[in-house]
């Protein structure tokens, strides 16, 4: 046996421009991915659904009153939705404490998104 077969493997020398490249390459890697995410995030949630949580609080307040002072009207409101031929048609019943039909009544009506306020419709009615 010659002198090739007793030669050890040299370890490779680690240099500077080694060093530089691998950091660079592992950031530009985390920056990449990084872009793709915070691309994915912002075009698939409209951001922060509400503006003001003092705000928020204060209409929360608002609407349990709302909804106490229209528990001691006894109305019975009861909705409905139905298609027929590419229309959805929703019906909503509005009843007093004596059964009879509210009459005159202005409706605000929105068909909200549960998390993204982009896809919000607001609804016409019609009194029938």
């Amino acid at each position: 046996m010659g002198q090739h077969a007793h030669q050890e493997k040299l370890p490779r020398k680690v240099t500077g421009r080694f060093v530089l490249v691998c950091l660079v390459g592992f950031f530009a890697i985390v920056g990449g991915v990084n872009a793709v995410l915070v691309k994915a995030a912002l075009s698939t949630f409209g951001g922060v659904e509400v503006d003001s949580s003092y705000r928020a609080g204060l209409v929360y307040d608002r609407e349990i009153k709302a909804a106490h002072a229209q528990e001691a009207l006894h109305w019975r409101v009861a909705g409905k939705v139905s298609s027929a031929k590419g229309i959805t048609v929703i019906e909503v019943s509005a009843l007093d404490a004596d059964g009879q039909p509210l009459k005159g009544l202005e409706l605000n009506v929105t068909l909200a998104h549960p998390t993204d306020r982009r896809h919000d419709h607001r609804v016409d009615v019609q009194e029938d």
